[in-house]
């Protein structure tokens, strides 16, 4: 895990050794804005960001070269990335709604801005609370320990066949992700609730074809990494919106029993926000559908 250059992957580099950098690059990354993130939380909201990425990406080369570990020494990795994203993961929701009702407020009518003003304080209330989960997950899981477990796990990477190839996983490992994108992307008609699972089905693929793109023709990982980040986009501002829409209702329940007088106040605000959502998810449900067969024409060179 030097900081030196690292040599390129190829579809012959050995699978033990492609394991190794491709587990131990973004357990590097996370670490850098592991440390930001729990010591300098307001410094740059990015690290929360980056360190839900590196999280994934983690997590997905852990789980792409299982194969090559014993459970009992790659668990302890996988437990602690789980508890990191996880941690991040509620930071960064909150970061997320926080800047977009403050762009929000730029443009919205008069009448929208005592609730605006409410939910800015509600949510950097729960980004104080998530900031305080997170700094609990960095006490019980410092660096250094999480250093001794990808340790672990990297000294126990071995391959039973001295001859395996990184390049001789697309088939067992990245084809049936793509797989269960394609059969996902094969709905004509989804609800939201199956477009969430589009959605993650997606992001694992992606990181999981990121993992492999030096060994599959450039110009067809290219395509399939540009197409499943376009879908992450598209169905990430569409569970934006969802999840929006599920708080404003939760709160506008608690707020109107507790406090009738507030809730009236508030309510012209609640209303509107939750409006533009519910445009957002038509339009990005009419972005999906329109794109859909392009995706999956796209995907499939990567599929067979």
């Amino acid at each position: 895990m030097g900081s030196g250059s690292s040599p390129k992957l190829v579809a012959t580099t050995p699978i033990d050794e492609a394991a190794r950098l491709l587990i131990g690059r973004p357990v590097q990354r996370l670490l850098q804005h592991y440390v930001r993130a729990a010591e300098m939380p307001y410094a740059d909201p990015e690290d929360i960001h980056q360190l839900r990425v590196f999280s994934r990406r983690a997590g997905a080369a852990v789980k792409a070269f299982s194969f090559l570990t014993a459970s009992g020494n790659r668990r302890p990795l996988v437990r602690a990335l789980k508890d990191i994203r996880g941690v991040a993961g509620q930071a960064r929701d909150c970061d997320v709604l926080i800047e977009s009702l403050k762009s929000w407020r730029e443009s919205a009518a008069p009448e929208a801005q005592p609730s605006v003003a409410f939910l800015i304080g509600f949510a950097q209330g729960e980004r104080t609370a998530a900031q305080g989960a997170l700094e609990r997950v960095f006490e019980e899981m410092s660096p250094k320990e999480l250093r001794r477990r990808w340790k672990r796990v990297s000294k126990d990477l071995h391959a039973k066949d001295n001859a395996q190839t990184l390049g001789d996983q697309i088939g067992p490992v990245v084809q049936p992700q793509i797989a269960r994108v394609l059969e996902a992307l094969a709905r004509p008609n989804p609800t939201i609730e199956q477009l969430h699972a589009v959605r993650i089905e997606g992001k694992r693929a992606r990181y999981t074809l990121e993992l492999f793109a030096g060994c599959i023709d450039k110009q067809t990982a290219r395509c399939g990494l540009e197409a499943l980040t376009e879908l992450q986009e598209t169905l990430g501002s569409l569970n934006d919106s969802a999840v929006t829409l599920a708080r404003l209702e939760k709160l506008h329940q608690r707020i109107e029993a507790s406090d009738p007088l507030l809730w009236e106040s508030l309510k012209p605000g609640f209303e509107l926000l939750a409006a533009s959502h519910r445009e957002n998810q038509v339009a990005r449900m009419e972005d999906y559908r329109s794109h859909r067969e392009v995706l999956r024409d796209r995907l499939a060179p990567l599929g067979d």
